[in-house]
């Protein structure tokens, strides 16, 4: 199971590797901000959100939320205002542990 942890400045938990690869929580402006501004280095593997109706995003296709415990992946970016809100969610779905 993935560790859930939160960071302000991402960048400073990076390990030194030639490809990253995350998931993006969101379907919003900010999502699209982070899609447009991402390196080369990271691949993106779809994106979450809450609104269940929202099945594609940028091209990226929905990801199941039970996923993201079984997926290979180096980050979740969580890329909305909910920011507080999501980070609880991940933290219950994976019982309550950081």
């Amino acid at each position: 199971m993935k560790q859930v942890h939160e960071t302000e400045n991402p960048h400073n938990n990076f390990a030194e590797k030639e490809q990253y690869r995350i998931i993006i929580w969101g379907a919003g402006e900010t999502a699209r901000e982070a899609l447009r501004r991402k390196s080369d280095t990271v691949e993106v593997l779809g994106f979450l959100d809450n609104n269940p109706d929202i099945k594609e995003f940028e091209g990226l296709q929905a990801l199941e939320k039970d996923r993201i415990y079984e997926d290979d992946y180096d980050y979740i970016v969580i890329c909305s205002q909910a920011y507080k809100e999501i980070y609880s969610q991940l933290l219950e779905r994976r019982g309550g542990k950081s």
